[in-house]
């Protein structure tokens, strides 16, 4: 009776493992099609999972932008959302994957493609769809990463794992998501030899970007 329960829960672990994969694949094939919108979205209204996978919103982590017409004011608003973005591994369980969100204006991110009545250039707005989108997408490869108990694209490094992973999908890396990390910044570089400088000097000039933190009840952003 133990070894055909035993059977029964690694087949149900096998089913459920496969629809995560299915799942995030279908979010980051969105995502390397240039729909930003429709993969945030599908990663932030996602199923349930019959209690797998529990999606929220953090507590307190909304930023009401007031201005968007500058890099600095793009790198101000995706590092709150990924430093208050986390995913969350449980035993027996896939986990907790929890969303910061943000408007611009009165103006949820989604909604339209100017500012609002916020101060916002259309160009900025569609690079923080993307970030945001890439964010998304993350939080979801770490529960992936974390289920399978194997990198993503060969590489030990999570972050860096996940930078690779993406870039083989295609999926445009923005030099604010490459040197959110050390080793994300260290792969980058090395992998991406042409854009080598301008990680170093985007780096340097932002130096709290190589050391967020721990954050709290979360794996990484």
């Amino acid at each position: 009776m133990f070894r055909v329960s035993r059977a029964k829960r690694a087949n149900a672990e096998k089913r459920e493992t496969g629809a995560l994969l299915e799942y995030v694949s279908a979010g980051t094939a969105m995502l390397a099609d240039g729909d930003s919108v429709g993969a945030r979205d599908h990663f932030t209204n996602s199923p349930n999972w019959e209690g797998q996978v529990n999606v929220k919103d953090r507590a307190g982590a909304f930023k009401f932008i007031h201005e968007l017409l500058s890099r600095e004011d793009l790198v101000r608003s995706t590092t709150f959302l990924a430093s208050n973005s986390s995913a969350q591994p449980h035993f027996g369980k896939m986990g907790t994957v929890v969303m910061a969100e943000c408007s611009i204006g009165a103006v949820p991110l989604s909604a339209r493609q100017d500012g609002g009545n916020a101060a916002a250039s259309s160009e900025l707005v569609e690079e923080l769809r993307h970030e945001a989108a890439v964010i998304a997408a993350e939080e979801w490869l770490h529960l992936v990463q974390a289920r399978t108990g194997q990198p993503l694209a060969g590489i030990l490094a999570r972050e860096a794992d996940v930078a690779a992973h993406f870039d083989g999908l295609g999926i445009e890396l923005s030099t604010d998501f490459l040197t959110r990390y050390p080793e994300r910044a260290a792969w980058g570089a090395e992998s991406q030899p042409g854009r080598a400088d301008e990680i170093t000097d985007f780096g340097q000039s932002h130096e709290l970007r190589f050391a967020p933190g721990p954050r709290a009840g979360g794996v990484t952003a």
